[in-house]
Formats: C-alpha cells, sequence, structure tokens
C-alpha cells in the first residue's frame, strides 16, 4: 500500500508541531518521592502518602498520615517535612502544600515522644509537731523531668527560694494549723505545684497534776473542814483519794469535793491523790500538802446563878417554922401562943432577952433562951421560910419572875400604843384666786386648796381623799376645768 505524497507529508508536519508542545508541558512539572520516615525507638510510624506524584507546577500537594490516633496524640510531636527546606507540625491527617519551583522532591515524616511535665506530692515528716520542732518537707515527682526546680510554702507566710533540691526543713513557732505546699518549673515555664499538706502544730502536753484547797485553813476542833481538788488540764474521767493527814482517808471517789472533821488540836498535812482516765491510759498525780490548824476550844461551861440573900427585917416576929426554944426535958412547942397565964408574955421585952413560955407558966431565959437579935427579935437565916415563905418586900422570892414578865408586857403595850395613837395631820384650806393654764381673766379658779401640816405630826406618808362631785369646779362647771393644785 503505498501513502499519497500529500497525507504523509500532512502527518509529519502534525508530529514536527506537536514534539514542543510535549517538551514544554513535561519541562513544566515538578516530581515527588517518599523519603525514609525518621523516629525515636519505641514510638509508633507514621505512614504519608500524597494524591499524585508527578505535579504540574503550581497545583497543591495533599499528604495523607496513618494512623490518625498517633498523629492526633499530644504524647507524640508529628513534623512533616516537604523537601523544599519547608516543614509543618501537623494534628490533623491531611495536609496540603504548594510548591514554587519545578523540580524533584523527597518528602518525610518524623515521630518523636512527647515528655508531660510531671505531678508533684508534698510530702512532711514529722506531723503534728511542737512549736520549735522541725518538720522535713519532700517533693515527690509522678515523673523522672530534667532540670525540675522547687520552691517551698509552709503556709506560715514563709517560703523557700527557688532550688534544685527537692527537700527542705522548717520549724514552726506558733501553735495550729498551717498549708504547706510546693511549685515546680522547668528553665522556661512553671509546671504547677502539689496539693495543700496540713501542719499541726500544738503545744507539748502539760504534765498531769492536782491541787489541794481547804477551808478554813484555821479550824476548830469538831467542825467540819471542806476541801476541793482541781486538776490542771481538767477531766472528767478523774478520781480522787482524800488524805486528811490524821491517819484518816477516802475511798476513790469521783466527786472533787469532800468534808472532815478533826477531833483534836494540831497541824495537819493533808494531800489528795488523783488518777486520770484517757486514750493514753491512767495517770496518777498527788498535791502538795495543805496545812489545816486544828484549835481545840473547850466549850464555856455555864456560870451558876447567884442566889439572893435577902436581910432580915427588924421587928419581925418569929416564923411558924423558926426554932423551938429547948425546955427542961420538955419538947419545944411549934408556935408562940399567948399564955392564959396572968405571969406570961407572948411578945418579947424591949429592954431584955425573950422569955419563951412554957407550959408550966415560966420563963426560962439564960442558957436555956432561944438565940435571938440584938433588936430583941430572931431572925430566918435566908430570909424566907423553907416552905416558900415572904421575901423581901414581903413578895414571896417565886413571884419576882412573873413581876418582871408582867412589866415588860406593859412596857411592850405602851410602846404598841404610841404608833397606834399617833398625831394625825390638821389640813388647814386657804381660799385665794388659784393660777392654772386653764384660768383665765373671765373664769379663774375659785378657790387654791393649800394644806398645811402640824409641826408635831411625825413623818409619815399620808393620802387627802376628796369626794369628786363636790370638789374644786368652776361656775361653767367645764370637766377639762375641773383642777386640784396642792
Amino acid at each position: 500500500m503505498r501513502l499519497h505524497p500529500l497525507i504523509l507529508l500532512s502527518f509529519l508536519s502534525v508530529v514536527a508541531l506537536c514534539l514542543p508542545v510535549a517538551t514544554a508541558q513535561q519541562s513544566s512539572s515538578l516530581n515527588l518521592r517518599q523519603g525514609l520516615t525518621a523516629s525515636e525507638p519505641g514510638v509508633p510510624a507514621v505512614n504519608v502518602t500524597v494524591d499524585k506524584r508527578r505535579v504540574p507546577l503550581g497545583t497543591l500537594v495533599t499528604f495523607t498520615l496513618t494512623p490518625a490516633n498517633v498523629v492526633r496524640s499530644s504524647r507524640y510531636a508529628v513534623t512533616l517535612h516537604f523537601g523544599d527546606g519547608k516543614q509543618q507540625s501537623v494534628r490533623a491527617t491531611e495536609v496540603s502544600h504548594l510548591y514554587q519551583a519545578v523540580g524533584t522532591y523527597v518528602y518525610r515524616v518524623q515521630v518523636k515522644s512527647i515528655q508531660l511535665p510531671p505531678q508533684v506530692s508534698l510530702i512532711a515528716n514529722p506531723n503534728p509537731v511542737t512549736p520549735g520542732q522541725p518538720v522535713s518537707f519532700f517533693a515527690q515527682l509522678s515523673s523522672s523531668y530534667p532540670k525540675i526546680q522547687y520552691r517551698f510554702s509552709f503556709g506560715d507566710g514563709t517560703a523557700s527560694a527557688w532550688q534544685d533540691n527537692p527537700r527542705s526543713n522548717h520549724a514552726y513557732q506558733g501553735d495550729g494549723r498551717y498549708s504547706a505546699y510546693v511549685d515546680i518549673r522547668d528553665a522556661t515555664q512553671p509546671f504547677g505545684g502539689s496539693e495543700r499538706k496540713i501542719i499541726e502544730v500544738k503545744g507539748a502536753s502539760k504534765p498531769f497534776r492536782v491541787e489541794l484547797s481547804a477551808n478554813p485553813v484555821a479550824a476548830k476542833a469538831l467542825k467540819p473542814v471542806t476541801f476541793v481538788a482541781r486538776t490542771f488540764p481538767a477531766n472528767q474521767k478523774t478520781k480522787y483519794r482524800f488524805e486528811f493527814g490524821d491517819s484518816q482517808f477516802t475511798a476513790w471517789q469521783t466527786n472533787a469535793l469532800t468534808t472532815h472533821v478533826y477531833r483534836n488540836s494540831g497541824n495537819y498535812r493533808a494531800r489528795v491523790e488523783a488518777s486520770r482516765f484517757d486514750s493514753g491510759g491512767s495517770t496518777n498525780a498527788t498535791s502538795a500538802p495543805t496545812i489545816v490548824a486544828v484549835a481545840y476550844t473547850p466549850s464555856p461551861t455555864p456560870a451558876p446563878k447567884p442566889t439572893a440573900r435577902p436581910q432580915p427585917t427588924p421587928g419581925s416576929s418569929p416564923s411558924p417554922g423558926g426554932s423551938p426554944s429547948p425546955t427542961n426535958g420538955s419538947s419545944p412547942s411549934a408556935s408562940p401562943s399567948p399564955s392564959s397565964s396572968p405571969s406570961g408574955s407572948t411578945s418579947p421585952s424591949p429592954g431584955g432577952g425573950a422569955a419563951s413560955p412554957t407550959p408550966g407558966g415560966t420563963a426560962q431565959n439564960g442558957g436555956g433562951s432561944s438565940s435571938s437579935s440584938p433588936g430583941g427579935s430572931s431572925s430566918s437565916v435566908n430570909g424566907s421560910s423553907p416552905n416558900g415563905g415572904a421575901g423581901n418586900f414581903g413578895i414571896p422570892y417565886k413571884w419576882w419572875k412573873y413581876l418582871l414578865i408582867a412589866a415588860l408586857i406593859l412596857f411592850l403595850i405602851y410602846q404598841a400604843s404610841g404608833l397606834l395613837f399617833v398625831s394625825r395631820p390638821t389640813f388647814t384650806p386657804f381660799a385665794d384666786q388659784g393660777v392654772s393654764t386653764v384660768a383665765n381673766s373671765e373664769r379663774g379658779l375659785p378657790i387654791d386648796f393649800q394644806l398645811l401640816l402640824n409641826r408635831n405630826v411625825s413623818t409619815g406618808t399620808y393620802e387627802v381623799e376628796t369626794s369628786e362631785p363636790h370638789f374644786v369646779k368652776n361656775s361653767g362647771r367645764l370637766e377639762e376645768r375641773q383642777i386640784l393644785e396642792i
């Protein structure tokens, strides 16, 4: 088959024209090649692909990264290198890039592990502590991290400087509850701090002691003495045993008060023993001795009442119970009686001794006469007869007390009558023109009622009673003009 020369020439012309166009298109495209993925040991690999390997200049190239969980994880840093000197940290699975020149580019991805800042906790020992006792603080990290620094805040207004050492010591000076913590940082930024740690500081427990007081300390025998025990610090679960110094003591009791009676005089050293029960067990303490001075005061003996000794009255007749005059062999007569004999006499003679009548009618004198007073009359020893005869002034002795009581009753009646019959006040009215805020020139008050008391009226409270309808009123009988001025 022979081609027509004209057709062959036309075909060759078309090929000649297309060759420059294909060469021009080939010179305006770029080529992409995948390089090796750079990853640290133990870090998962990330794959990257492009949508086309030969890309015309000026066309965006889309890169796809897998797996997505590694690309999006905050624990890893994924960096895409485009091969033209540019790179980008990515957290998405698709990234676009525009190349600026024709050429062949090798792209690659780099994966690194990101180390998160560690957590820190504060350890304090000992806790609780007493004032002045040092506390050791330690900052404990959850994981190792390079170039970490620490700053301790102790909660009492003081803090340490930034330091590389994770340990610090501090002593608190006062009782209280203090909130301590520690902050951490690296060379560029702070990472935060620990939770607050409560440090309890309280004074050392005071020793258990007991005191004893007595009232009165200067006591009297056979009189009660009160003892009171006090414990420091106070504790409700405390028992007491009192020793009084006279070999007497009480059993254990919960009451901190007791009484005791000393029977003899002397100085006694009393003390009390206390026993406290708490979570730490029992603790005993004994008080210092309390001196109780006891004096013995004997009961006063009542003085005997004086016996009245009435004086004899001159000229008194012998009492019926007087001593009889002895006779020669005859019994004494019971009482003197007038004799019927003309020679006998019943009354003593003014000029001499009194002759006692005898049954024979003869008077006995000399050694056989009865004793008589110088005035010629016999006297009684105590001024009264043994059977309650008359005393002084002729009044029986047992009636003196009744007379004294009667006089006292009369005196009280007299005093009471003085209270009942007190002088009453005398009121004197004076009628004159009164003055009042409701009075005027036309209708003034008719009277000014003044009360005068007598000077002999005793001090007291007195009332004035009036009958309202008949008391002071003005002529108009207006209710608001019923005025009483005193």
